[in-house]
């Protein structure tokens, strides 16, 4: 992971490496540990599990490619905006999302093993402000607010996945059949 924090563009100098938590003020975009847990999501893999390097380089690509495809993830990699202003206005500036993103990169990974990089640009077409409360309202967020429940993070990797044309799971169905009761 910390290979990771070195080498792609969009965790370079945007990682908090001590902490659990940023502060509204931070320069740091994503802690360390939330990182972590989205690649472990990615790469299907446990706490305890070593990373192969062949697991390493489809790691490295994947949030290489998203940092190419996001519109404000590369401002920020230009360091044409802040990290304060992400977190403020995106959800995908957010451990929940980058979590659900791991979740729905895995799936694309085992769907589409030879096109998944060209499958994952349709992340740069996605409104992922938090003003769209029609996508985020009730899986990123409850009631306006960033929400790390687990139930959050697996709405959010459902909507994700639809947004790539993947099927979602069966407790995916639910939380969304749930949701649309709400």
């Amino acid at each position: 992971m910390r290979q990771l924090v070195d080498e792609v563009p969009l965790f370079q100098g945007l990682t908090e490496l001590e902490k659990t938590t940023i502060s509204n003020r931070s320069t740091a975009l994503f802690t360390l540990s939330a990182i972590y847990q989205a690649t472990q999501a990615l790469l299907g893999i446990g706490a305890n599990e070593v990373v192969r390097a062949d697991q390493a380089v489809v790691a490295h690509q994947f949030w290489q490619v998203l940092g190419d495809v996001v519109p404000a993830w590369r401002q920020i990699i230009g360091r044409t905006t802040t990290a304060a202003n992400l977190r403020q206005t995106y959800v995908h500036s957010h451990t929940v999302t980058l979590l659900a993103i791991g979740m729905a990169g895995h799936e694309l990974i085992t769907a589409h093993p030879n096109d998944w990089q060209e499958r994952l640009k349709v992340f740069g077409t996605v409104d992922w402000v938090r003003t769209n409360t029609a996508l985020w309202e009730g899986r990123a967020m409850v009631r306006g607010k960033m929400s790390k429940m687990r139930d959050s993070i697996s709405l959010t990797a459902s909507a994700l996945k639809q947004i790539l044309g993947l099927q979602c799971t069966a407790r995916e169905g639910e939380l969304e059949r749930l949701l649309a009761e709400l």
